[in-house]
């Protein structure tokens, strides 16, 4: 099972997974304790329909079957967005070596800036990560609620039942006519199973269930779903256009992890435009190349990733520099220690 917590098949027992730990070989479970995006997407699918693709995008390079355990919540958090049953679970579900996992240092040749996300495992850049949010804002829940049949939810809540629904930027889910406010004259990027229209009656998008930029009148000040529907975010800028060159597949490079918030990136070849690091978006990382930071993007809305066009370089260092302003913290705390313990054990000065 992928979701904790997990008890015995027998019944007995309840808690965090007990394989949970680092590997020998720098080798660690994707099922973290409480998963979010995309973790959260790709075991879900995986459990619910066999999907592996939300998996190899994550490098994961094996799937363990341990029929002994059973997980409790399924992917449930509570009781939250109980209404959203998901599909039946598929009773072909792969297990054992998993090939074609995603690396876990690439660069990609070809970058492309798109309005929405479809496939983690590419170098695509969400055209609001592209311009450093400026024009993107993420839709925010307007209730404590997680009865998505009463109310407007936190959409992260119904990722592990429903990840058909998931995407990197958050948003709010219903099945309810409650209104949600929107901006006027601004663009939507909501998912729609039925029909989406404006408080004031007019129809706005009427779908089997996909997620597609809206555009919103001038005069609509808020939305009423009927049906199923998730509004991810507004944005004050039109989405590019769809029919841009097909992205680039990421090229494994080669790398030494020198500790785990230090790498060293070799043999990026002339003509790379982004390099892209398989961990989970945080600004904290930086890259050092041809003696400069590199311009950070978070690349597929999730994973790290830096722009390696605006001067050629050969190789790159990545440091996460909380990690490396701690370990300086430390070694400052030490060598205090070590001077406190000299005056210690120093006679004291005779005076006359």
């Amino acid at each position: 099972p992928a979701f904790q917590p997990m008890q015995l098949r027998s019944g007995r027992g309840d808690g965090a997974d007990p394989d949970s730990f680092i590997y020998p070989g720098d080798v660690a479970p994707v099922n973290e304790y409480y998963p979010t995006y995309p973790v959260d997407m790709a075991l879900a699918s995986y459990e619910q329909t066999g999907d592996v693709r939300g998996l190899q995008a994550l490098g994961v390079g094996a799937i363990v079957d341990r029929p002994w355990l059973a997980s409790r919540s399924q992917g449930a958090i509570g009781l939250a967005a109980s209404s959203l049953a998901p599909p039946a679970r598929s009773a072909q579900r792969p297990s054992g070596p998993l090939p074609g996992a995603a690396p876990i240092v690439a660069g990609c040749d070809r970058m492309r800036v798109v309005a929405t996300v479809e496939n983690l495992g590419t170098c695509d850049v969400f055209f609001g990560d592209a311009s450093g949010g400026r024009t993107v804002t993420p839709v925010e829940a307007r209730s404590d609620s997680i009865d998505p049949a009463s109310s407007w939810i936190d959409a992260p809540l119904a990722f592990g039942r429903a990840p058909w629904l998931a995407q990197g930027l958050g948003g709010a889910v219903t099945q309810s006519t409650a209104a949600h406010p929107v901006k006027p004259s601004s663009w939507l990027l909501a998912y729609v199973r039925g029909r989406l229209s404006g408080t004031d009656g007019r129809t706005l998008a009427s779908d089997a269930g996909t997620y597609r930029w809206i555009a919103i009148p001038s005069g609509t000040t808020g939305v009423v779903c009927s049906g199923l529907c998730a509004l991810a975010a507004e944005s004050s800028a039109p989405p590019p256009s769809a029919g841009t060159p097909a992205a680039g597949r990421p090229v494994p490079l080669a790398f030494e992890e020198l500790t785990p918030w230090l790498y060293r990136v070799r043999g990026i070849a002339p003509g790379t435009s982004l390099v892209r690091f398989n961990e989970r978006y945080d600004p904290g990382w930086l890259a050092i190349g041809a003696g400069h930071l590199l311009t950070h993007l978070r690349v597929a809305l999730y994973a790290n990733g830096w722009l390696a066009s605006e001067e050629p370089v050969n190789a790159v260092i990545l440091v996460q520099i909380t990690a490396l302003l701690q370990l300086i913290a430390e070694l400052a705390g030490a060598a205090c220690v070590l001077l406190l313990l000299k005056a210690l054990v120093r006679e004291p000065t005779k005076r006359a």
